[in-house]
């Protein structure tokens, strides 16, 4: 093998080893992107669910508003309105949370 042969061939070798380099690296961005898609996807699903539980807590509040505002005017609460709301509260909070309601103070 001659020595411009032994070049070309070493020529060859280093063509391909970077071919495959660049190939490797369009993988490992690929997979980046795909890490990315993942990550902003699962972000989006998490916001709509603070969304929903957001929208939920402000009708709650809603209500304990105008029931407080009742009170406020010197109306009766009425005991099964307050049952209920202790019921959804109940439902939304893990037992020993601080929204729960049995941690509340008579």
């Amino acid at each position: 093998m001659g020595t411009e042969a032994l070049q070309a061939f070493v020529h060859g070798q280093f063509d391909e080893l970077h071919r495959l380099v660049l190939l490797e690296e369009k993988r490992a961005l690929h997979l980046v992107d795909l890490k990315e898609a993942v990550a902003i996807s699962q972000t989006a699903e998490k916001m709509a669910e603070i969304s929903a539980e957001t929208e939920k807590l402000k009708e709650e509040m809603a209500e304990i508003t105008k029931k407080l505002s009742a009170i406020d005017h010197g109306e009766e609460p009425n005991p099964a309105d307050m049952m209920t709301t202790l019921r959804k509260e109940s439902r939304h909070d893990p037992p020993g949370s601080a929204g729960s309601a049995s941690n509340h103070a008579p």
